[in-house]
């Protein structure tokens, strides 16, 4: 399975990041790892621009317009 390109960070960024997702929880109500909530937030902003680009340039979607 491919790898996507990724960044690195410092350590102080990489706290500020996990601790905006702190205390989050699935849809169950079960709690997330700031870790496990980060990659879910990550996921789901990659897929809604992935489906985004793909409407944009779909022939269909933009003959209906």
């Amino acid at each position: 399975m491919p790898t996507l390109p990724t960044f690195d960070v410092t350590q102080t960024v990489a706290d500020r990041i996990l601790a905006a997702f702190t205390g989050e929880r699935d849809e169950n109500g079960q709690a997330l790892t700031p870790a496990q909530a980060y990659k879910r937030w990550l996921r789901m902003n990659l897929a809604s621009r992935v489906r985004t680009h793909e409407a944009e340039n779909d022939s269909l979607f933009t003959e209906l317009k």
